[in-house]
């Protein structure tokens, strides 16, 4: 088992990022949360429309956010690997829904699809969607490297 792992989560709350173009192409009402760090790993690019909402402010927040939230069709949470930040946030975030359900104090949670984006935002990146603005903004190509051999792209935190 690896040393920094997240919870594990089931399949149900998993979504591949082409599962997530293409709700985001229906204009579904999706919110994605990208937990990166801003003064580390955020810096190059996010998910268009994403939320930055660093993992420690939202875990210290988590139930202000569910409320905030409680509209909302479908989240995405998201790190750089969804590894670690992503499922603990996702896992935390559903366990507030049930504590939430249980005390019944909003009904529109129980409906709610809450997902972790397969590979985070370094396979958003290897798909080349940073190439197409529509997916993408704010990258600053001076944040990666990019291996064409084997297509994968790498951040300076990670250099």
């Amino acid at each position: 088992m690896a040393l920094f792992q997240g919870p594990v989560l089931s399949d149900r709350n998993k979504i591949r990022p082409k599962e997530l173009i293409q709700l985001l192409k229906k204009k579904a009402n999706v919110v994605i949360i990208d937990l990166r760090d801003p003064n580390t790993d955020y810096q190059g690019g996010n998910i268009r429309n994403s939320i930055s909402i660093p993992y420690g402010e939202f875990i210290k927040s988590i139930s202000i956010y569910v409320d905030k939230y409680c509209d909302v069709d479908t989240i995405v949470f998201h790190c750089m690997y969804s590894k670690v930040r992503g499922p603990k946030a996702c896992h935390q975030y559903l366990q507030c829904i049930d504590e939430n359900e249980k005390n019944d104090s909003n009904g529109n949670l129980k409906n709610q699809n809450v997902y972790l984006l397969i590979g985070g935002f370094r396979k958003w990146m290897d798909l080349n969607y940073a190439t197409n603005d529509e997916l993408i903004e704010n990258l600053e190509l001076k944040c990666w490297k990019h291996d064409k051999h084997s297509q994968r792209w790498t951040h300076k935190h990670d250099w």
